[in-house]
């Protein structure tokens, strides 16, 4: 007889062991915890994810007190997106390993609306590339659509009989992906964004969707095991851990001025170029973390063209950025901007070189 439950146990665990230490997404489950503190790291917030843990006091993300969250999926932590007509947030991570060209791998995860919120989303999905898209530009969302994606013109809502809802899919790799990005992808603001729950209510303009996150894999297809759907998620080194303060944005002291030469724009023009957004989402990611902290934005140019033409350019091109952080919830008490035109040049006017590092947005901290 003990031999018999013996083999039974064998049999029972080898599906789990076959998936443990297979998915190449660190803290797939929001699980990771050094010491007594529980982190979402390495994975990157953009803008105002929620981090929840459950039974934890005075942990609860802010404004979501009376809010009726799920029980997890597995452990005790997960995260809350907002998606809104103008507005969402998305969720980023390095995977462990670069995806191999022709191989075919498994994604999965778990979500669930929330009751709070007015709008189902309409899509919800999740991308792989080898590059990190940022998600807050438009230009990105067109470039590096989602190739797993769960859709439903009615909007996305658990049964009453369940708290989540799995989405997944299986994608073969072109080779070389290593960031994957999870929410909502849609391309207008509002007709393939949102869905009412109700036509009316007291807060009838106001369209939020809000859709928790846990559970998160992606592994080899052959690795994968059908009797198990929550794929287990083998223990994170410390050395793969992110710290925050790999963020250049880290490094900027009280006062001080940091010259952001990768935010750029058309020329004579006002227009964001997409490559600048890079850089945007780093500053983005500094000021959801501190949110004490303040900034101001300002703009300079070279000296081609007339002194007034140059100081309303600078002005424009400082207000764009600063639009850039309202848009994406930034207080507008933390955010500041003045242009210099070519008052202040770092650099020599007379060739090309010299009066591209002129035309600059200098970034300063201030408390």
């Amino acid at each position: 007889m003990k031999g018999f439950i013996f083999i039974l146990c064998i049999i029972f665990l080898f599906p789990f062991s076959k998936g443990f230490g297979q998915n190449l997404v660190p803290n797939g489950n929001f699980e990771y915890k050094k010491g007594k503190r529980h982190s979402f790291r390495p994975w990157r917030f953009v803008n105002t994810v929620d981090f929840f843990i459950r039974n934890s006091v005075g942990k609860s993300p802010k404004g979501s007190a009376k809010w009726h969250p799920p029980k997890p999926k597995d452990g005790i932590a997960y995260i809350g997106l907002r998606i809104y007509p103008d507005y969402r947030e998305f969720v980023q991570i390095k995977l462990s390993e670069k995806l191999v060209a022709t191989q075919r791998y498994y994604f999965e995860m778990w979500i669930s609306w929330s009751d709070h919120s007015n709008c189902y989303a309409k899509r919800f999905g999740a991308s792989l590339y080898n590059k990190r898209p940022s998600y807050t530009s438009n230009f990105y969302v067109f470039t590096n659509p989602p190739q797993i994606e769960l859709k439903d013109h009615r909007g996305i809502l658990q049964p009453d009989s369940v708290q989540w809802i799995k989405v997944s899919g299986t994608y073969r790799a072109k080779g070389g992906e290593k960031y994957l990005s999870i929410g909502n992808f849609s391309t207008t603001k509002y007709k393939d964004r949102l869905k009412k729950v109700k036509w009316w209510s007291p807060n009838f303009w106001h369209h939020e969707a809000y859709y928790y996150v846990d559970q998160v894999s992606l592994v080899k297809l052959e690795d994968y095991s059908a009797e198990n759907d929550s794929i287990l998620v083998e223990n994170i080194p410390d050395s793969a851990i992110i710290d925050v303060n790999t963020n250049y944005i880290y490094t900027i002291e009280k006062d001080s001025s940091l010259i952001i030469e990768n935010i750029q724009f058309a020329s004579n023009e006002t227009r964001l170029l997409p490559r600048s957004y890079k850089d945007l989402e780093l500053i983005l990611e500094y000021l959801n973390e501190n949110p004490t902290k303040k900034i101001q934005i300002i703009g300079h140019t070279d000296n081609v063209g007339s002194l007034n033409a140059n100081q309303n350019l600078s002005e424009k091109r400082a207000h764009e950025v600063y639009k850039y952080f309202i848009t994406n919830r930034v207080d507008k008490t933390r955010v500041s901007f003045i242009g210099m035109g070519e008052k202040q040049p770092i650099a020599s006017n007379e060739d090309g070189l010299g009066r591209k590092k002129n035309r600059r947005v200098e970034l300063k901290l201030i408390d």
